[in-house]
């Protein structure tokens, strides 16, 4: 049985209400993992250059999309930043 969950997350003041299926961390890491490398990629950023710009550390970003590190929603905030686009974008499945 799938069930629908509502989501709020409060960045910066905003509430994002995001609208999904419950799914395990670990979908969820793997879907922010392909998110973040490919907007990195897009933006022809370096994971040095991504981590500059988000004021987190290289190997950091690399754990992140190689989903051994769990990022806190304050750090995904700091991702989404620096890869001119929104938590909620990058918490997003693309098909």
């Amino acid at each position: 049985m799938r069930t629908e969950s509502k989501t709020r997350l409060i960045v910066r003041g905003l509430i994002v209400y995001m609208f999904h299926q419950c799914r395990p961390m670990e979908e969820i890491s793997g879907i922010l993992a392909r998110n973040i490398k490919a907007a990195r990629k897009q933006l022809r950023l370096s994971q040095e250059e991504l981590a500059a710009r988000a004021g987190i550390d290289r190997t950091y970003v690399s754990g992140v999309e190689r989903q051994v590190r769990n990022p806190t929603i304050s750090v995904v905030a700091k991702f989404a930043e620096a890869l001119e686009t929104t938590t909620a974008d990058l918490l997003t499945e693309r098909s």
